[in-house]
């Protein structure tokens, strides 16, 4: 009965247009929002595409006359991109920085000494990433930046403690210090690696790696 009274409208349709008015009237806040509006040259309107496979031919329409072809997945992977690279830059720039200034407040064995740690624990981080098979992505770079401040200051307590004329004494206190530091920081970063969400998740999984990495170097 039902699909009777639908042919039968159907049928009595014929003929009739829907007007643009009209529809927009009785469209969804979505579907409206697709609607641009005219001006004195023509009218516009957004065309939204899901589950594309092969962006290729799609590409070739933004050669058409009036038409403009906006991929919003790759404008910001390609923005993604050059943070990533930008960051890097930033990231060697401030490693270099440091061992600038550990050299000469140190010298050049204890600064290098220093500074082992922390390009170790960022390494240990970088091939712990690629054994898990994870995306390492620009929020990597940002929990490798935490890493190596967090490192340095391990770095420069130990070797404070061992320039010390309580030597022993200074170092126990610095070990334990330390241990329950990077015992804190790896419980507190390491849950974050569960997380379901992709920003925290990286962040969880390369300081974890790191903190482990670190109390490693440290012993």
């Amino acid at each position: 009965m039902a699909i009777d009274n639908e042919i039968r409208s159907f049928a009595a349709a014929a003929g009739q247009t829907l007007s643009l008015d009209d529809w927009l009237a009785s469209a969804n806040a979505n579907l409206r929002q697709q609607w641009l509006g005219c001006n004195a040259e023509a009218c516009r309107s957004i065309v939204s595409l899901t589950g594309i496979a092969d962006l290729a031919p799609l590409k070739a329409l933004a050669e058409l006359p009036g038409v403009t072809w906006v991929d919003h997945v790759s404008q910001l992977s390609e923005l993604f991109q050059r943070y990533r690279q930008r960051v890097t830059l930033l990231l060697a720039g401030v490693c270099g920085l440091i061992l600038s200034i550990l050299i000469y407040r140190l010298g050049w064995r204890h600064g290098l000494q220093v500074m082992a740690v922390p390009v170790l624990a960022m390494l240990t981080a970088l091939a712990t990433l690629g054994w898990l098979g994870e995306l390492f992505t620009l929020f990597n770079l940002f929990a490798l930046l935490l890493v190596l401040e967090v490192a340095v200051d391990y770095a420069v307590f130990f070797q404070m403690a061992a320039a010390s004329a309580d030597t022993i004494g200074k170092r126990d206190t610095t070990t334990l210090a330390v241990a329950l530091s990077a015992f804190t920081t790896l419980l507190g970063y390491g849950l974050l690696a569960t997380s379901s969400t992709a920003i925290v998740h990286a962040f969880g999984v390369t300081l974890a790696a790191a903190s482990a990495a670190r109390s490693c170097w440290h012993r």
